[in-house]
């Protein structure tokens, strides 16, 4: 009984200072266990194996230290029990010592470098295919109110049209011959083919629904046409004129463009029509006009107060030296700008004309503004035949009179121009006016009737917008009162005294935008005005 306590002693004694021992080592934190998927595991070849820290690794403890108390306790434990144990050396063996540093990692080990191809991964087995569900129908009562239900109602049966609608007219058999066929278009109107043309003309108007024709319609080759009697668009049925003589031809060429004009006519201005140098124009037309006269040898220019006023000593007009009693005659050249506005049928015209006046060796000379003029035009008749307007020129004096610069009074000259197309490249102009003074000297003033034709002729048309045109005018002033001044005989009587002119021109067209030419004309007469008057003019119009 004295060896058993005493055996327990020691072993519990062993047991103190194992624990002793053990708790001053430092315990390694507990890691968590990571879960991985199931499934094959995949190692990525070619990287370098690591060993992982202590921090990550599960620790190993290392047997306790041998100490000296130790063995002897053990000695004093086996000789109390009497069981021969085996030797310490045996039953501990020495290790090392635990310090608090970072235990010596595992040597990195290489790996051989790969030269095959991995092996393919294996391929996912595809999900079932599961049917979509069909999306749920909505009734329309869901969102909607209900609908009331209407009652039944017969619907009465429309009745046929008891009268047929009235068919067209028929169209033109055929053109007449040269021109092109026309070609019915897709456009059909009750049934009937309409050309492009035909329907043109239904929607300009340029038809024939109240010329007792049923509302015929056409290409420009019969447009305006009721039946075979033309017609006005929208006007009254025209009969053609019993045209036996020239006389007659010329009479009915006016009913035709006056009462029965081409509907296809669409007014415009042409070179052709306006191209004289001396006659003006009937169609007014937006321009700015520049024009250089020369006049040479203006005989007797005191007469009728028309260039000078009067100049005999006794009057405004410039003054002759002791050795003739009046200036027999003048040069002069002189400047003109003139400005056009137009709107339609209807223009304002204002020149402003700066002279200059040689009468050497009879009298003074002189320079400077001579009296301006305002004209008011209007066309009146306008067809492809003819063209007829009406304007009105009022002079104003400006200039000074006793340089020779104007004739010191208003001025009246109410006129009608005319064009008239003989040819397609032939054309003539004509102009009457009236010159009226007013203001002026009572014995010297006098009115006097003035004309003027061209006529115009295409020479040159290399392309359609660049034409040359000839021009072949005639003026002429026929004075109806007034007197002139001899330089011998002194004062005489002016009525019943006629001077006319006629020559050639020149004009180049640039489409209807710009032109340039040169006029000349030669005094004819006895008693002429001027004896050479040289024009040129450039227009350019907008």
């Amino acid at each position: 009984m004295g060896r058993r306590p005493l055996q327990c002693c020691s072993y519990l004694m062993l047991l103190f200072v194992v624990g002793c021992q053990s708790s001053n080592a430092t315990e390694p934190e507990p890691v968590p266990e990571v879960s991985q998927p199931p499934g094959p595991r995949v190692v990525a070849r070619g990287s370098a194996l690591t060993v992982p820290s202590e921090r990550v690794a599960p620790a190993i403890l290392p047997p306790p230290p041998r100490t000296e108390a130790l063995d002897a306790l053990l000695e004093a434990a086996r000789g109390a029990s009497g069981v021969n144990a085996p030797a310490p050396a045996e039953k501990f063996a020495p290790g090392p010592v635990r310090t608090s540093e970072e235990p010596p990692l595992a040597q990195r080990i290489e790996l051989p470098p790969v030269t095959d191809s991995p092996s393919p991964l294996p391929k996912p087995e595809p999900a079932p295919v599961v049917p979509a569900a069909a999306p749920a129908t909505v009734p329309p009562s869901e969102f909607l109110p209900p609908i009331p239900t209407l009652p039944d109602v017969p619907v009465p049966a429309r009745a046929a049209p008891s009268v047929p609608p009235a068919p067209l007219p028929p169209l033109k058999a055929a053109p007449p011959s040269g021109s092109v066929g026309v070609v019915a278009g897709p456009i059909e109107l009750n049934g009937q083919p309409l050309a492009f043309d035909a329907l043109s003309k239904m929607v300009d108007g340029n038809t024939c629904s109240s010329c007792g024709g049923g509302g015929a319609v056409g290409g420009c080759s019969t447009c305006g046409a009721c039946g075979d009697v033309p017609c006005r668009s929208g006007g009254k049925r025209c009969e053609p004129f019993p045209a036996h003589t020239a006389a007659g031809r010329v009479i009915g060429l006016i009913y035709s463009s006056v009462c029965c004009p081409d509907p296809c006519y669409q007014p415009k201005w042409e070179p052709l029509a306006d191209a004289a140098f001396f006659t003006d124009a009937v169609r007014p037309k937006t321009s700015t006009r520049f024009r250089w006269d020369y006049g040479s040898h203006f005989a007797y220019p005191d007469r009728g107060e028309y260039f000078f006023a009067r100049a005999d000593g006794n009057g405004r007009g410039p003054k002759a030296n002791s050795l003739v009693k009046a200036i027999p005659y003048v040069d002069y050249h002189e400047l003109n700008m003139i400005t056009e506005i137009a709107m339609g049928n209807a223009g304002v015209q204002i020149a402003v004309p700066y002279r200059s006046v040689n009468s050497s060796p009879f009298g003074q000379d002189g320079a400077g503004f001579a009296d301006m003029s305002i004209t008011a035009k209007t066309l009146l008749l306008d067809s492809e035949l003819a063209l007829f307007g009406f304007q009105m020129r009022t002079y104003i004096p400006i200039g000074q009179t006793g340089k020779g610069l104007g004739t010191g009074h208003v001025s009246l000259e109410p006129g009608l121009n005319f064009g008239l197309r003989l040819a397609p490249e032939t054309y003539m102009q004509a102009q009457v006016v009236e010159w009226i003074p007013i203001g002026g000297d009572k014995d010297y003033q006098g009115a006097h009737l003035r004309w003027a034709t061209s006529l115009n002729h295409v020479l040159w048309r290399p392309i359609r917008d660049v034409q040359l045109v000839g021009t072949l005018e005639s003026t002429g002033i026929s004075f109806q009162d007034g007197l002139f001044t001899d330089p011998v005989l002194g004062s005489q009587r002016l009525a019943k005294r006629t001077s006319a002119a006629i020559g050639p021109g020149l004009r180049l067209f640039f489409c209807d935008t710009f032109d340039f030419g040169v006029g000349w004309q030669h005094g004819i007469t006895g008693k002429y005005l001027v004896r050479d008057e040289l024009r040129f003019e450039a227009r350019y119009r907008y």
